[in-house]
């Protein structure tokens, strides 16, 4: 990999986890609307992203790899360009974390809730003799 090659290449990473940053917002907008349905497309998207960033990793026989090869070679504007690079992908990635761990607590939260309000639905039907003794009520059914 030439030394512009990759500066390129770790600014197209800063930029895939920028897109993942703004995935995971968006996701955690859905989550604290309650809007889940509509979680799988955001999971999708970000999914595509991920596999970009998988990708670009592994590009030139490993990017981490490469960084450690090259990095004490470079001028020292682009060695410090790089290192930018580097350093804003990290805080965006740090910020991805912290939005997912978000998320996945309310998720639980939500979940832990639906099923305390079933338990006690549960619980209420067993205390009315629950709905074994009723008749249905769709059906039109002469006796």
């Amino acid at each position: 990999m030439s030394q512009s090659e990759l500066l390129t290449v770790l600014e197209t990473r800063r930029e895939y986890c920028r897109a993942m940053l703004e995935l995971s917002r968006e996701q955690q907008a859905l989550i604290e609307s309650n809007r889940h349905s509509e979680l799988l497309q955001v999971v999708a998207k970000k999914q595509r992203v991920l596999e970009g960033l998988q990708q670009l990793g592994t590009s030139f026989g490993g990017l981490s790899r490469c960084w450690r090869g090259i990095r004490d070679h470079l001028p020292p504007d682009l060695k410090a360009a790089c290192e930018a690079a580097l350093a804003e992908s990290e805080q965006l990635l740090a910020a991805v974390v912290a939005e997912e761990n978000r998320g996945l607590e309310q998720l639980a939260s939500h979940r832990d809730m639906m099923q305390r309000k079933l338990q006690e639905v549960g619980e209420q039907l067993s205390l009315q003799g629950g709905p074994k003794d009723a008749e249905p009520r769709f059906l039109d059914v002469a006796r």
